[in-house]
């Protein structure tokens, strides 16, 4: 078990840009089929402009380490999945909580989840990635979901 918590002296048990990198990595490791993975963050999660388009909103959903802002930088999602999902073998497990903002797609997973509803719960099942992922979100819906639904919404009632 590894826990880093910004109470910490030594900085490799601190929160920071590079122990939670280096954490992933270690977590990561030697992990084979059969195996149990957890990792959880809890902190602040944001959003910042997309760095390789791919998203279809423009936007990279990223982890604050506790040195975001004095030259940590931001952990993105194309990171957690290169470095926390995609080395998870078939027949291996990762549960991932991540108490954050924009932590519903904050592993860019590769499909779509729509809250519809406050406190809605989904379960999705992903075979390109040997993981089974779970959101539950007492989120409100965003603005720009909300005018997503509405034209899909819009494209049925043109197809009718």
């Amino acid at each position: 078990i590894r826990i880093l918590t910004d109470d910490q002296t030594d900085s490799t048990k601190r929160p920071i840009a590079a122990s939670i990198r280096a954490s992933i990595q270690w977590l990561v490791d030697g992990v084979q089929p059969g195996d149990s993975l957890f990792f959880e963050f809890s902190g602040h999660g944001h959003q910042i402009k997309d760095d390789n388009n791919d998203e279809d909103d423009g936007m990279d959903e990223v982890l604050l380490p506790f040195d975001y802002n004095t030259g940590g930088g931001f952990i993105r999602d194309d990171f957690l999945f290169e470095h926390l999902v995609k080395p998870i073998p078939s027949g291996a497990h990762l549960t991932v909580l991540m108490d954050c903002c924009h932590s519903g797609t904050g592993l860019d997973l590769p499909f779509v989840f729509a809250i519809k509803n406050k406190g809605e719960t989904n379960t999705n099942t992903n075979t390109n990635t040997n993981t089974s992922h779970q959101t539950v979100s007492g989120a409100e819906p965003t603005i720009q979901q909300k005018e997503k639904e509405k034209e899909k919404e819009k494209e049925k009632e043109k197809e009718k």
